[in-house]
């Protein structure tokens, strides 16, 4: 029965990041294309903020997957989650105490450093997990 219960913790786990990451791609949209064509400062900083949030908690879930799956680069991918939020906290940070002048061109490079994982090493765990007949070379 361990077996089982297994099975359906990792489904739990899984269902939980999918959720994450649903949310941080939703939030990630609405920053890359605004729905007026333009955001005031503070509703950009509020946003980036809330995106640091939900990407925080989407690494977690993500990493707790990738340990129990026993995802081979699960280190570097780490890392590379501490880079991101790293990065982001930094240009949170700019945003809020006012001292950015290039605001669009921000915006768009930070939406960029988390789309960019999403879509290169995010898809690397896709491909480990697929079933073997359907992985990419």
């Amino acid at each position: 029965m361990k077996n089982a219960n297994d099975a359906c913790q990792l489904a739990l786990r899984r269902k939980a990041l999918d959720q994450s990451r649903d949310e941080l791609a939703e939030l990630l949209l609405k920053l890359r294309d605004p729905a007026d064509g333009n955001m005031s400062i503070p509703t950009i900083a509020n946003n980036f903020c809330q995106l640091i949030e939900l990407a925080t908690r989407h690494f977690h879930e993500q990493e707790r997957y990738l340990a129990r799956i026993g995802f081979p680069d699960t280190l570097r991918h780490e890392e590379l989650h501490d880079q991101i939020l790293s990065k982001a906290a930094d240009i949170c940070e700019s945003l809020v105490s006012g001292e950015l002048t290039e605001i669009e061109t921000l915006r768009r490079r930070a939406v960029k450093i988390f789309e960019d994982h999403l879509l290169t090493e995010d898809r690397k765990i896709a491909d480990f997990t697929a079933p073997v007949s359907t992985r990419k070379n």
